[in-house]
């Protein structure tokens, strides 16, 4: 999910107005555009250039099989050489613009780690991928291949091991009859049964994921790696955050338990999305089920980097119709740009069907939660309560540099660090990279959960420290320890002097609006040098003359010489009573560097922003802005941002 952040702080148009106005004009850009009608008939014409484009682009079912040529996989001994030319392998592969990079050198690079290649079987084909089988010396290699829409290879993922293995795509079928695409992978000719991992993921379609079984073969475990309903192959359909994952995950770790292959243990692992499936894995507390590696992993949806807040980033439309719901897809940007070019013309509850030409329940589900303000929505899609009385040993893991997961992953440790009475069993990690495990699973205490969870007695590390964390004076030494250790931290509060006002962008109009620069955000001088490690927390004391304000705070870091870096970004509702002092707060993502003093943390907080749609809920309808008073929100005097400290 981290990828998408990125896009989306770019996209950020940091707009807001610091003086007092006279005059104030309504805008509403989805219900008040002239032209209406030709707007319509002109909307209707790009949709159908849209839903061609989408057809020739691939977002459509499986092609004719007669189209299907399995020789690049059975012919693949032979190109592997240091002299292969793109002329050998052009009736096979998908034509690109840099052949030799995405073709020529992976062979070659292939070529100088294998000798005695032989073609041996295919495995099997399950579109859009194909699986085949070599011998080698010293053993075997596996190559995965991803066909195009034409049915060329585009991508192939090829690795080898010492010992012939069993592969097959399973069909596992959930309570509600959908069938689940698994595929499974573990050494045909094991001695005994073995543990297993499950990975479950929507992100399927993208072929890697087969990689994964390097890893769990490396600690003689077996490996299920399965997408979640409707992506990929799967039946179903997906939403955002469903909690159908655990009765899903559980059905599956019961198919699991029940091979030969299997010790009748399972560790249910993965990272960012993946790694939600991971937790939601342990909701039904299912037998079999030994522990928990979720990394980067949300947890609820109010957090979450693409609905924090209970605001809707735009970038979920795109993640969850193109990445998610489409067996061929990669083409975010052209999304990306569409979305730029139509978002302001376009009622967001039709989104979907003009970027699409299909509608999406889950966009339908998400902007009726915003309008009505539905609790049951974001109470649904968060963990929380499951994660507040859960038993099953899981170990989460965060990145303290830019991670916006890393965020859910510290607040989802927090929240069972304070209502779980089985606290002990759960374990934080927090290393010096970013979005993901990082290096963790060379570390001593990954490896000996792994291998205890493996045996069936991942119990055996209660009473271990609980929370592990980079040293800020060591980060070039992470990975030399024998383990990480508890780092002593402290808290620090730095204040605001004054008030500190924003307009609200929906009750200005254009003209009024006035760009806000870093130089008059809110600004907390550093007087002496701090060490953060962790994830800041903004502590405001708000005051609002109108309903619901919907803001984005960017979180930078002034450096002495007067330049900005980026720090982390959150959005929020603030819903403070008409004429009433209210107290909110969020939190950053984890952050881990040394402030020199002199130098200053800078929140910029703006009501108008691209990349989320300005939706507020129906309580706004009919308000009308004051017209002898400014419209938009105060953050008081005494405002703080509270930071984690290393000693």
């Amino acid at each position: 999910m981290g990828r998408f952040l990125l896009v989306t702080i770019v996209a950020m148009s940091v707009i807001s107005c610091t003086k007092k106005e006279k005059e104030y004009v309504y805008v509403n850009d989805f219900s008040k555009t002239e032209n209406l009608e030709q707007e319509v008939l002109d909307l209707q014409k790009k949709n159908q250039d849209l839903e061609k484009s989408i057809l020739e682009r691939g977002l459509v079912q499986e092609p004719a099989r007669g189209l299907y040529d399995d020789g690049f996989l059975r012919n693949f001994c032979q190109f592997l050489k240091p002299d292969i030319t793109i002329a050998e392998i052009s009736s096979y592969v998908e034509p690109v613009a840099n052949s030799k990079q995405a073709y020529i050198d992976p062979l070659v690079g292939i070529a100088k780690e294998v000798s005695g290649c032989q073609f041996s079987q295919k495995l099997s084909y399950d579109y859009p991928f194909d699986y085949a089988e070599y011998r080698v010396n010293g053993g075997y290699m596996y190559l995965f291949a991803r066909y195009n829409t034409d049915l060329k290879v585009n991508e192939f993922f090829p690795f080898i091991y010492k010992e012939q293995l069993a592969f097959s795509v399973e069909k596992i079928q959930a309570r509600d009859g959908k069938k689940l695409t698994s595929y499974v992978v573990y050494p045909k000719n094991f001695s005994k049964p073995m543990g297993a991992v499950l990975l479950r993921s929507p992100y399927m379609n993208s072929g890697y994921y087969i990689q994964y079984a390097k890893m769990s073969l490396a600690q003689n475990q077996a490996i299920v790696v399965q997408a979640n309903r409707g992506t990929h192959s799967s039946e179903g359909e997906f939403l955002w955050l469903d909690p159908v994952n655990g009765n899903d995950a559980e059905d599956t770790i019961d198919w699991i338990t029940r091979q030969p292959f299997s010790n009748g243990r399972v560790v249910s692992y993965g990272v960012s999305y993946d790694g939600y499936n991971a937790l939601a894995s342990a909701m039904n507390h299912p037998t079999g089920l030994a522990g928990v590696i979720a990394c980067s992993a949300p947890a609820n949806a109010a957090t979450d980097s693409f609905t924090s807040g209970q605001l809707v980033e735009t970038f979920i439309l795109p993640y969850v119709t193109v990445f998610l719901s489409a067996p061929m897809s990669s083409d975010y940007d052209w999304f990306e740009k569409q979305m730029d070019v139509n978002a302001s013309l376009m009622d967001r509850l039709d989104f979907d069907f003009k970027l699409t030409g299909k509608k999406y329940d889950e966009w339908k589900y998400i902007n009726q939660a915003v309008d009505s303000r539905d609790i049951n929505y974001w109470v649904e899609r968060s963990l929380y309560s499951f994660l507040a009385k859960t038993d099953i040993p899981i170990l989460h893991i965060g990145g303290l540099s830019y991670d916006q997961d890393g965020r859910d992953t510290l607040l989802a440790f927090q929240h069972i660090e304070k209502n779980n009475p089985n606290k002990d069993k759960h374990f934080l990690i927090l290393h010096p990279q970013g979005h993901g495990c990082g290096p963790t699973t060379k570390l001593p205490v990954y490896q000996k959960f792994v291998h205890l969870a493996n045996e069936g007695k991942v119990n055996d590390l209660v009473g271990e420290p609980q929370v592990l964390q980079s040293d800020i004076n060591s980060l070039g030494k992470y990975l030399e320890a024998k383990e990480l250790s508890q780092v002593p931290l402290t808290s620090k509060a730095l204040t605001i002097d004054n008030d500190f006002f924003v307009a609200d962008a929906e009750f200005l109009s254009v003209q009024e609006s006035s760009p806000v620069s870093v130089e008059n955000g809110m600004e907390f001088p550093v007087t002496e040098q701090m060490k953060i490690n962790g994830a800041v927390t903004a502590r405001f004391t708000t005051f609002t003359k109108t309903p619901e304000v919907a803001t984005s705070v960017m979180f930078l870091l002034k450096t002495v010489d007067g330049q900005h870096d980026y720090i982390g970004w959150r959005t929020a509702f603030i819903t403070s009573k008409i004429n009433q002092e209210e107290v909110h707060e969020m939190t950053f993502p984890l952050y881990q560097r040394v402030i020199p003093k002199g130098s200053s943390l800078v929140l910029l907080v703006t009501t108008a922003n691209d990349s989320v749609f300005r939706r507020f809920p129906k309580s706004r309808e009919n308000f009308v802005a004051p017209v002898d008073d400014i419209a938009g929100v105060w953050i008081k005097k005494g405002s703080e941002l509270v930071i984690p400290t290393q000693l």
